[in-house]
């Protein structure tokens, strides 16, 4: 698989955690204005695990910037498993 056909396929797997919603915010957010961040900023000691990776979208991730914020404050939308493996992940 291509370079770009794994990035698509990853976004799309990241905002599957929250069906297609900003993680934050809640807003339905169209595939091009979709982004993927680091719960945990790489800036902070964070990794592209799959589990540190949230769906948020332009907004949101402009206004997160590099900051450390809880899973509550970040991540309402996700869905349950998904908060949890968050939680687990970031308790590492």
């Amino acid at each position: 698989m291509g370079r770009r056909k794994k990035k698509k396929s990853l976004k799309a797997e990241v905002w599957n955690k929250s069906n297609g919603l900003c993680a934050k915010c809640g807003k339905t957010v169209s595939v091009d204005k979709q982004t993927i961040d680091h719960f945990i900023p790489k800036y902070h000691g964070g990794t592209d695990d799959f589990r540190n990776l949230i769906p948020l979208c332009k907004a949101c991730n402009r206004a997160k910037g590099s900051r450390l914020m809880t899973v509550e404050e970040c991540c309402t939308y996700l869905d349950s498993d998904s908060i949890k493996e968050l939680k687990n992940y970031s308790k590492q």
